[in-house]
C-alpha cells in the first residue's frame, strides 16, 4: 500500500462535497433557465414541472359511482 498525503485528501474529499452540494442548486437552475427559455420561444408556460398530467379535468375524480 502506498502511504497517502493527508493533505491531499482533505483537499480532494473537500472539492467532492462542495460539487455535490452545489448539484441540487445547479440543477434547479438549469430547469428555470430551461422552462423560461420554452416560454420565450414558444410561448408556453411550463409552471410546475409536473412529469405526468391526467388527460381529464379534477372534478372526474370526485364523481361518486354506485356500489357493486
Amino acid at each position: 500500500m502506498a502511504p497517502t498525503d493527508p493533505i491531499t485528501h482533505r483537499l480532494a474529499s473537500n472539492a467532492q462535497t462542495s460539487t455535490s452540494g452545489n448539484y441540487e442548486t445547479n440543477l434547479a437552475k438549469l430547469r428555470l433557465d430551461l422552462a423560461n427559455m420554452i416560454k420565450t420561444k414558444f410561448g408556453v408556460d411550463m409552471g410546475r414541472f409536473n412529469l405526468y398530467q391526467k388527460p381529464y379535468s379534477d372534478d372526474f375524480d370526485l364523481v361518486s359511482y354506485p356500489t357493486g
